[in-house]
């Protein structure tokens, strides 16, 4: 595939989040946050890459092994000069996938992004966690979420708790966690009749400022749905909503 497309180590973070990539549960409001990068240089892969060439395997390669191959040119500018990878395996129940990518944000210095996630059904609930960790020089963030999803009827219950823990010397660097539970039905397979509600709060370095913020407002269930059918094709179809 070429042009413009998401890198392969994006696609963990959304696939096993059981909000998807959007709104206020998405474990990507932690996630798509970079460490600082030098002085000059740029950080732009974390979601999506320019001037991109990737290879996708067969489905149902080797039993349920699938894979995908990426990389994109910096054309001159820093942050969009990217190479990496995923692999995963996916029968029955159990989908899992690692992913490796490197990013150039300087010259001569590359950014590290290695994530890992996957799902499981046990009956009507599916369980899902993701880990990564993106290193740039001394810099170095932490990703973690854990959630699951279960259809009641009509109606389906999501939620995830994640958190997220910055070191090094960046002037930035931040530790964070986020809650959230969310009723949501078809309805016109977009809307939700119910209401989310996330919580996330954040702890800045050597300041000790506390963040607490508390959201809850009627919305759309569409985090999902933007990502599923994608989701189906990287996966060679074992991705589906819960």
């Amino acid at each position: 595939r070429l042009g413009r497309d998401y890198t392969a180590t994006f696609w963990n973070s959304t696939i096993f989040d059981p909000f998807g990539t959007n709104g206020m549960g998405s474990a990507g409001n932690l996630a798509f946050v970079t460490p600082a990068a030098p002085t000059g240089g740029a950080y732009n892969t974390l979601v999506r890459a320019n001037n991109m060439v990737g290879y996708f395997t067969p489905p149902d390669l080797a039993g349920g092994l699938y894979g995908l191959l990426q990389v994109a040119a910096g054309e001159g500018t820093y942050g969009n000069k990217f190479y990496g990878g995923r692999m995963g395996y996916a029968a029955g129940p159990f989908d899992v996938n690692v992913g490796y990518g490197e990013t150039l944000v300087s010259d001569d210095t590359y950014a590290d992004n290695f994530n890992l996630g996957g799902s499981w059904l046990l009956g009507p609930v599916k369980v899902s966690g993701f880990y990564g960790r993106i290193t740039v020089i001394d810099n170095e963030q932490d990703n973690w979420f854990v959630g699951a999803s279960m259809p009641l009827g009509q109606w389906t219950l999501r939620a995830s708790y994640g958190h997220v823990e910055r070191s090094g010397t960046a002037p930035d660097n931040v530790d964070g966690q986020q809650a959230e539970d969310h009723w949501s039905t078809p309805g016109s397979k977009r809307r939700s009749a119910a209401r989310p509600a996330a919580r996330s709060s954040s702890v800045r370095g050597a300041e000790g400022n506390r963040e607490f913020f508390v959201y809850l407002v009627p919305g759309y269930d569409r985090a999902w749905m933007e990502v599923e059918d994608e989701a189906r094709r990287v996966t060679g179809g074992t991705a589906s909503s819960p």
